[in-house]
C-alpha cells in the first residue's frame, strides 16, 4: 500500500488562496479608509463643500482609494510576499499623519489587520480551493 501526494497541486491551491486573502485584505483597508472611524480636531470643508467634524472619514476625492494598484505577488528570498500599494501623493501622510501640521494618522492598514482576521480569511480560501 503506498500514498501519493501532488504539492504542485497543493501548492498551487495555497498561491490561490494567498491572492484571494490579499484581495480580501486590500479591501478591507480601503473600508477602513471609508469608515467615519478617525478622530480629527475641528471641522473641514472637503472640496465637495461637505463640512466634516469628528469621527470621520479619510476620503475627500477619492484619489487615495482610486490610487490602490492591484494586488501582486512577489517571491522575496523564497517566501511569496502580497504587495498592496497606494500611488496618491498623499497616502503616505494619510496613513502616517504629520505632526508638523496637526495632521493625525489614519493607519488604515492596521486596522485593517484588526478588523480582517487574515488566518481564518486563509484557512476559508484554502478550503475552498483544496
Amino acid at each position: 500500500m503506498g500514498v501519493s501526494f501532488n504539492t504542485r497541486k497543493l501548492n498551487r491551491a495555497i498561491n490561490e488562496a494567498w491572492e484571494r486573502t490579499a484581495q480580501a485584505y486590500a479591501l478591507q483597508c480601503n473600508l477602513e479608509i471609508e469608515d467615519p472611524q478617525w478622530d480629527w480636531t475641528g471641522e473641514t470643508k472637503r472640496s465637495s463643500g461637505e463640512i466634516v467634524g469628528s469621527p470621520r472619514d479619510a476620503v475627500d476625492t477619492e484619489d487615495l482609494i482610486n490610487s490602490q494598484q492591484p494586488v501582486r505577488l512577489e517571491v522575496r528570498g523564497g517566501e511569496i510576499i502580497a504587495v498592496i500599494e497606494w500611488d496618491s501623493d498623499h497616502a503616505a501622510v494619510v496613513h502616517e499623519g504629520r505632526a508638523d501640521i496637526d495632521y493625525p494618522a489614519r493607519p488604515f492598514t492596521k486596522t485593517a489587520l484588526q478588523n480582517l482576521n487574515i488566518t481564518k480569511r486563509f484557512a476559508k480560501n484554502l478550503r475552498g480551493e483544496l
